[in-house]
Parts: C-alpha cells; structure tokens; sequence
C-alpha cells in the first residue's frame, strides 16, 4: 500500500508518532482491510519502530473499541430497564443523564432499579 510507503519515509523521531497515528486512524476508519493484512504491510513495509507503534495503536484503539461497547450495552440495558420500570417515555433530562453515565453509575442504577419508587430515585447521586 502506498500509505505505508508514505509512512516509512518519516524519521525515527517521537515527532514523527502523531503523524502515524492521524494516518492510521484515517486507514482504520475508512479502509476495509483486517487487522491481520495491516499488520503483514506494516511489516513489510515499516521500520520495527514505526511497525511497534501501529500495532501499539491498533491495540489502544481495539480497547477502547471494546470499552466503548461495553458502555453502550450498558447503557441500553438501564435505558430498558427505566422504560419498562418506570414507563415508555424518558423524560429528556434522564435520557441526558443516562448517555453521559459512567460505567459505575450505570451499574448503581441497575442495583437501584429494583428497589426505587421513582425514577428520581434510581439515578440520586
């Protein structure tokens, strides 16, 4: 791939890791193309360091991927929970709150669901 071949032209400075970064992160959104065949031409085509921090960012970006998930999952869950708990309309102030939630607070609010009278109740801090 030429964008790699770009890439390889770059020193060995930490000035240079931004630049791979921004690139890789345009490949990854845009590109279909499987973990598996970008790390092979990075291989190819990259010095070990440069090589290292594309799958080093691979990997950051693969967890956060999953985190990110998660927190989704989570989150549609207590979303279910409030409407069949506490009606099918979510005020928008709750709906606010609940796409702004931290993992723990999602986890509270599905503990406090099954006890809380209101919806106020559930999400108290």
């Amino acid at each position: 791939m030429e964008i790699f071949m770009e890439l390889a032209k770059l020193d060995e400075s930490e000035s240079s890791n931004p630049w791979l970064e921004v690139v890789f992160r345009y490949m990854v959104q845009t590109m279909n193309i499987s973990e598996k065949d970008m790390q092979d031409i990075a291989h190819r085509t990259l010095s070990a360091s440069k090589e290292d921090a594309v799958m080093t960012l691979a990997q950051r970006l693969e967890s956060k991927g999953r985190m990110e998930g998660a927190l989704l999952g989570r989150s549609a869950i207590v979303n279910r929970l409030f409407r069949k708990r506490f009606g099918s309309y979510l005020d928008p102030r709750i709906q606010e709150k609940l796409r702004n939630a931290t993992p723990e607070q999602l986890d509270l609010w599905a503990e406090r669901i099954l006890d809380a009278a209101t919806i106020e109740d559930v999400i108290k801090d």
